[in-house]
C-alpha cells in the first residue's frame, strides 16, 4: 500500500472484531478520518456495510455522530 492510501476493508475488519460497538465505532471513525479526500467506490461500499451493520443500534448517540460524519462521503458517492 501507498503513503496516503487507506485499507478501508482492514480498518472495516478491524472494526468488526472488536469487542464492543464503541470500539467498532472508534475505528471505524478513524478509518473515515482517513478517508477525507479518497474517492473511491470500494472504500465508500466498505463504509456502506458498517452503517448497515449499525442499524440496529441507530438511537445510540456515538452511531449518529458516526452517522453525520459519514454522511458527506456516502452523499458524494450517491
Amino acid at each position: 500500500m501507498h503513503s496516503g492510501q487507506v485499507n478501508v476493508q482492514g480498518g472495516e475488519a478491524a472494526a468488526a472484531s472488536t469487542r464492543t460497538p464503541q470500539e467498532a465505532v472508534t475505528t471505524a471513525t478513524h478509518a473515515l478520518d482517513q478517508l477525507a479526500g479518497v474517492h473511491s467506490e470500494r472504500s465508500v461500499q466498505a463504509l456502506r456495510d458498517f452503517c448497515t451493520r449499525l442499524a440496529p443500534m441507530k438511537n445510540e448517540p456515538m452511531v449518529r455522530e458516526f452517522e453525520r460524519k459519514a454522511e458527506p462521503l456516502l452523499g458524494a458517492a450517491a
